[in-house]
């Protein structure tokens, strides 16, 4: 939405209360990951389409206030990075008691 409309509102939500209500706890890690690929892959690809110009657009973040598509890029590297180290803790887990 900040790529097409500059200044959109951002609605914060509970990350929590999403992770409950979509019984993250049952999912399967590994088509977790085989999802995350190409829905990055596919926002990556429209940032780069927009080009430099993109990175200043801004939405409005109701508890954050302005937030660029560079800082969101900046956040989600180190946000994914977290996602996929909780994702491997997981397998590992699952295939300690597997065994």
């Amino acid at each position: 939405m900040i790529l097409a409309s500059p200044g959109v509102a951002i609605q914060a939500f509970d990350q929590n209360a999403w992770a409950s209500a979509f019984d993250y706890q049952n999912q399967d890690p590994e088509a977790a990951v085989a999802l995350f690929r190409p829905l990055r892959e596919a926002w990556l690809a429209l940032v780069h389409q927009g080009g430099e110009a993109c990175l200043d657009r801004y939405g409005v973040h109701a508890e954050r206030g302005n937030e660029t598509i560079r800082h969101l890029l900046r956040l989600y590297a180190g946000h994914d990075v977290n996602h996929l180290e909780q994702i491997a803790r997981i397998l590992k887990e699952r295939d300690a008691h597997s065994t």
